[in-house]
């Protein structure tokens, strides 16, 4: 078992066959929260200036980023998709068989808020997770306490 994100999950398609040799589920529901489970997405925030020079071209890229045809190639071989043409779409549910064991923890799903510094963001969240998994008798409310301090200092 491991918690690994569905990006993950076509790479291990290519060697084993979903539902025979492996298979996935969201993550376990904390005991005494269970009526408060959300999954959470986290995304690369793309943010435009409002002074940008060149504000057709950020059009057109943005675009480009939001294409059902673009959105289907990435989603079908990589990350999953909010574009519900997409995930409903044959080839989408062809290439990601997993897709509908994760309907209902995805219709829960909270967006993580943006940040200007999110590539920060998100290496302090890396590491506060290698640090529970590579620490397990430390509290956890000791390492939560130590990576929030970290958090805090971006703003």
């Amino acid at each position: 078992m491991a918690p690994i994100g569905d990006n993950i999950f076509p790479l291990i398609q290519e060697e084993m066959t979903y539902g025979e040799e492996w298979t996935a589920a969201p993550q376990p529901k904390r005991p005494g929260a269970e009526s408060n489970v959300h999954e959470l997405w986290g995304g690369w925030p793309m943010m435009v200036s409002s002074k940008t020079e060149h504000p057709e071209a950020v059009m057109e890229v943005l675009k480009y980023l939001s294409d059902t045809e673009i959105v289907s190639e990435v989603a079908k071989r990589y990350q999953p998709t909010t574009n519900s043409e997409v995930m409903q779409s044959e080839e989408y549910v062809e290439a990601k068989p997993w897709a509908a064991d994760f309907e209902e923890a995805f219709s829960n799903t909270i967006i993580m808020p943006s940040h200007i510094k999110q590539g920060e963001v998100m290496n302090i969240l890396v590491d506060a997770q290698q640090e529970a998994l590579q620490n397990t008798e430390r509290d956890p409310a000791e390492i939560a306490a130590e990576f929030q301090e970290k958090l805090n200092e971006l703003e």
